[in-house]
């Protein structure tokens, strides 16, 4: 079956203005721009573009000529208006010729057909937050110009994929609301370190939207900005990571104690609805499958380094929250017993077995041997003068529901493993 849609000649309008915001006030060079709220005197640069589709006369999807139009409507590739310039490149040159690090640039790509939005997405990069920043070094604005076609290049590109197949068979207003946010902050400065962090918040299709944080420090030694790397803090030889390793552990197991509050509510809610038998068929299961997490943790080689998303560090929060939920589900099957009746043999058995398996597993102290292979976060550490900062993204070390996490290590739990001079000694000295 053919699909059919209205088009005729392609045409695309570029609107670009600055919106300054003072204090609620706005003004703006031309009209036509979407009314916005004040941000905190912030000053925001917007650019609108916008392909429309003429509906006058229909056209068969399979033509060759509508695909040409769907090429040609692909962010990335090659555009009609310019078959020299992608529209990642015609987004960012126009961004970057209004850009002196301290706004808020916006750019919104939409697809009309007349009257009707058939798609758009937003990208958006700010820079307020390194207003407290001293002068940006040419390497910094070097490193984020690139970073900013990179993200914009993705944005527009997975959009577009996804535009161009809905439009091809005919499906509208489908891919609206897409967007990708990034923002910039310096979360160090010295005279010659400079660690800054990016962070991308974006929704381009799929179940949910996802976000990451990429971090950069920069030494500079006579006059070239030098990268650093997580390892040169550490004195060479040094078994840095076991150091290092437990204390990050234990700070995301006690965070996830907190975050796995609302969960357990509504089991408990759900639990207090139902009758003693199935409370303590309920309560059986929990303890049955404590004693299980329990017992394949314990078999592990705990000496063994994995990453933070598997191996033993999943296997811990696991049992965490199969503990929590035992607990919680063993007090409500009391509220039955305690006075009005008795608890079953089957019940005071399991939980005997069970109450035997947490006192083994505080024993074995795992969270003492928690190993991360910190080459697959090379890129999520902030480092100052006080410690350094991790910032995991969701699936790091949890399910996406969890958001992300983030841990400082102050130096002083390092010291044994610190190196004295290199980047240690300039940082110290800052």
């Amino acid at each position: 079956m053919k699909t059919s849609l209205k088009l005729k000649t392609v045409k695309i309008l570029i609107f670009a203005c600055a919106v300054i915001h003072v204090q609620g006030e706005k003004s703006s060079e031309k009209q036509g721009v979407e009314e916005r709220s004040a941000v905190n005197e912030k000053e925001v640069f917007n650019h609108s573009l916008i392909l429309d589709i003429d509906d006058s006369v229909a056209k068969d999807s399979e033509n060759p000529k509508f695909q040409n139009v769907l090429k040609n409507i692909r962010p990335g590739i090659k555009q009609g208006v310019d078959t020299e310039k992608t529209l990642t490149k015609v987004v960012v040159e126009k961004c970057l010729a209004e850009w002196n690090f301290r706004n808020i640039l916006e750019f919104n790509f939409s697809v009309l057909a007349g009257s009707s939005l058939l798609g758009c997405v937003d990208f958006t990069v700010d820079f307020t937050g390194l207003n407290k920043a001293a002068p940006i070094p040419p390497y910094v604005r070097n490193l984020i110009r690139a970073s900013i076609m990179n993200s914009a290049n993705t944005a527009f590109t997975d959009w577009g994929d996804g535009f161009v197949d809905f439009l091809g068979k005919g499906l509208q207003n489908m891919l609206s609301g897409y967007y990708h946010t990034v923002l910039w902050n310096v979360d160090f400065q010295s005279k010659d370190i400079i660690s800054l962090r990016e962070y991308n918040h974006y929704y381009l299709g799929g179940a949910h939207g996802g976000s990451h944080t990429k971090c950069y420090t920069f030494w500079m030694i006579d006059g070239q900005p030098k990268p650093i790397k997580l390892a040169d803090l550490f004195r060479k030889g040094s078994d840095w990571s076991s150091v290092l390793s437990p204390f990050v552990g234990k700070d995301l197991l006690e965070q996830k104690k907190t975050r796995r509050g609302a969960s357990l509510v509504y089991r408990k809610n759900q639990l207090a609805k139902e009758n003693k038998d199935a409370v303590e068929m309920a309560a059986i299961a929990a303890a049955k499958e404590v004693i299980k997490q329990i017992t394949n943790i314990i078999k592990q080689k705990t000496n063994q380094r994995r990453s933070g998303s598997a191996g033993v560090f999943s296997m811990m929060d696991m049992c965490q929250d199969a503990i929590e939920y035992y607990r919680m589900a063993d007090a409500e099957y009391e509220k039955f017993t305690k006075g009005r009746g008795k608890t079953t043999e089957n019940y005071r058995k399991i939980k005997e077995d069970c109450n035997k398996a947490i006192e083994a597993f505080k024993n074995a102290k795992l969270e003492e041997k928690l190993e991360f292979e910190w080459h697959d976060f090379a890129e999520k550490v902030s480092i100052s003068s006080k410690g350094i900062t991790f910032y995991f993204a969701p699936y790091d070390v949890g399910c996406h529901a969890e958001g992300e996490y983030t841990v400082h290590v102050p130096f002083s739990v390092l010291k044994t493993v610190l190196r004295s001079d290199g980047v240690m000694r300039a940082l110290l000295d800052s």
